[in-house]
């Protein structure tokens, strides 16, 4: 999956990946989710995989609940590593889903 905020922008620097489909997501994060999601429901055939628009939501659930986890581990959100970041979203999924 090519992910850029324009469509066509790859080209004046990257020609390896030049006929690939890219979809472009305007610099809108729900886009760029909404694209992602079909995305991987189409390549693993999982019906299981809710919408896009679905996801956002939680995304942004995720989001406005980040500062207070954060915070219960004395973390600033500019300083997670991915690890971090993988680890409050896994406890957030366990404890929403």
């Amino acid at each position: 999956m090519v992910l850029d905020k324009y469509k066509y922008r790859f080209q004046k620097y990257i020609s390896d990946i030049s006929g690939q489909d890219i979809h472009a997501h305007q610099g809108k994060l729900k886009t760029l989710i909404q694209e992602l999601a079909s995305w991987l429901r189409y390549q693993s055939r999982d019906p299981k995989i809710p919408g896009g628009r679905k996801i956002a939501r939680e995304f942004e659930s995720f989001r406005r609940k980040m500062t207070k986890i954060c915070e219960a581990r004395g973390l600033e959100p500019d300083e997670l590593t991915f690890a971090d970041y993988a680890e409050m979203v896994a406890e957030y999924l366990a404890a929403t889903g």
